[in-house]
């Protein structure tokens, strides 16, 4: 609506629309930034490539460390179970300890690998989908959203049923009706079976490339760690960073990951030449 507004395809002035945005009261402050987005979308794509995926709400910007870690925490047990968080805190602690050990200050690479590592492991699979959408949040927010709301639609695709569209490249999406929710409520309680024998979706080369790369990523931290000087703070930094740029799904998120792994093997590259320069410039001080 905003986006034909703005290229004058509506012949209604902003204060008509916004009043009404007001007298609807369903989410007003969300329709309006949702409408003020949708201008700057038509006015002014660039502004957008610019911001997404960087753009974060200004609780997040003062959100320290300790608190940015914990959040992430929490969110990894509801995801999968404590253990599976576990994993993600003792790899922050291990990022942590190493980084203090250097006579530097700051924790760049902790916040960097706290951020990303969750990433990987948070992925949105078939699980997680279901537990959104079966959680008491979502139905909270449908009711301050739409007044009324008797029926409601959801387009998935299924990447055991979707096909692939001959236009895009991309799974198609279905409609379904609200039967499916209560199929989300059993979905989400088996959870459990996430990455085990008995996950079938864990079997598409989709799933199976997200498990591969949590498992990359930990043993890539742990060799950063390692080596980790002040010298190599920066490029660490570059290469825990990485895997924001993989987004998407199907096959989006797979050119995304093709092009992570380009990246990070260049990335890896300079690093271990920077090491072995910064070894010959040791050695020749010590002599």
């Amino acid at each position: 609506m905003a986006y034909a507004w703005q290229k004058g395809l509506v012949p209604l002035s902003f204060e008509a629309i916004d009043r009404t945005i007001e007298l609807n009261g369903a989410a007003v402050a969300l329709n309006r930034r949702a409408f003020t987005w949708g201008r700057i979308a038509a006015a002014s794509p660039q502004t957008l490539q610019k911001l997404d995926g960087n753009a974060r709400p200004a609780a997040a910007l003062s959100e320290t460390l300790d608190e940015l870690i914990e959040h992430r925490f929490q969110d990894l047990i509801a995801y999968q179970n404590i253990a599976y968080a576990e994993r993600y805190r003792a790899l922050i602690t291990r990022v942590r300890s190493a980084e203090n050990g250097l006579s530097s200050t700051g924790e760049e690479l902790t916040r960097a690998v706290a951020i990303n590592a969750y990433r990987l492991m948070a992925y949105k699979d078939e699980y997680e989908v279901a537990r959104l959408f079966a959680s008491p949040e979502f139905k909270a927010s449908l009711s301050e959203q739409f007044a009324g709301l008797k029926k409601i639609s959801i387009w998935l695709s299924p990447p055991l049923v979707s096909r692939i569209d001959p236009a895009t490249g991309r799974p198609q999406k279905r409609k379904f009706g609200p039967w499916i929710l209560p199929i989300f409520n059993v979905l989400a309680r088996l959870r459990g079976l996430r990455g085990t024998a008995l996950d079938v979706f864990g079997y598409s080369t989709e799933r199976r490339h997200e498990r591969h790369l949590i498992r990359d990523y930990f043993s890539q931290v742990d060799g950063l760690c390692t080596a980790l000087t002040i010298n190599s703070v920066t490029h660490a930094v570059e290469l825990a960073s990485l895997p924001q740029e993989i987004r998407g799904y199907g096959p989006v998120k797979a050119a995304a990951i093709k092009n992570y792994e380009q990246r990070r093997a260049k990335l890896l590259t300079g690093l271990s030449e920077k090491q072995v320069t910064n070894n010959v410039v040791l050695s020749g001080d010590t002599k």
